[in-house]
């Protein structure tokens, strides 16, 4: 999980040069008596012939791919010197400055939204007031207004296995970036470390792999989280508590 997928595009530009580079396009042109002739409409420069040395494409590709994966592991370890100074967070200084960038806007962005208790393990979020309806120009017949509009409200579920509680949203922005969504924040107004998943702290690129004590644990952390998926956000007893209180009725 990562945010630059720079380690494919050394295939990709093979890919496309094998594929796209050899390219004739052709077409009919129809004369009298139902008669047809084919024309070359274009054709692309460096076609791939007896010339182009495919032989070492894998080669490039290998040679590629482990020079881009030095430049992520560099970037890595002058990512551990940087922080968001600017960031309020608590936490900060553990995960990368565009993780901390996610999270500040989802923890600015949770105060807009509503939230109510409707079960002992569940709670909805809601923020009607960005509903807006389209503007169009010159909408002579007020076309605008007419337009249907669906209220967002998010569902936010308590769950359990095993002595690890977890909430999950109907938004699954966790499932998809590993940062808890504005909606989780509402009801807890707080991000605690494990509330965030272990490929956004900034010892993950750098640690994890070696042999050191540092790499057992990401290791461990990950097959936990591994087992956990699909679950939602991972939150403390303590934070739990805080949540419930009051109980509900």
């Amino acid at each position: 999980m990562s945010f630059d997928a720079m380690t494919t595009s050394p295939v990709e530009s093979v890919n496309n040069h094998l594929k796209h580079h050899g390219k004739v396009s052709y077409s009919h042109v129809r004369l009298n008596k139902g008669q047809y002739i084919l024309l070359t409409t274009s054709a692309k420069n460096h076609q791939v012939s007896s010339k182009f040395n495919a032989s070492k494409s894998l080669m490039m590709i290998t040679e590629a791919t482990n020079s881009r994966s030095d430049q992520i592991y560099l970037s890595s370890h002058r990512e551990e010197q940087y922080s968001v100074i600017s960031s309020k967070l608590t936490n900060k200084k553990l995960f990368t400055r565009k993780c901390v960038y996610i999270m500040n806007d989802m923890y600015d962005s949770r105060s807009a939204e509503h939230c109510a208790r409707v079960a002992m393990d569940s709670w909805i979020v809601w923020n009607f007031h960005q509903d807006v309806l389209p503007t169009f120009d010159n909408d002579l017949l007020s076309l605008g207004k007419e337009f249907p509009m669906f209220r967002n409200v998010y569902r936010v579920l308590l769950k359990k296995k095993n002595t690890q509680h977890f909430m999950q949203c109907e938004c699954l922005l966790y499932e998809r970036c590993g940062i808890p969504c504005k909606h989780i924040l509402r009801i807890t107004d707080k991000i605690e470390d494990n509330m965030v998943k272990i490929q956004h702290w900034k010892v993950y690129a750098t640690h994890f792999g070696d042999d050191s004590e540092l790499s057992r644990k990401l290791m461990d952390a990950r097959s936990l989280q591994q087992c956990n998926e699909g679950n939602g956000v991972p939150i403390s007893n303590s934070l739990l508590s805080k949540c419930l209180s009051p109980p509900f009725g």
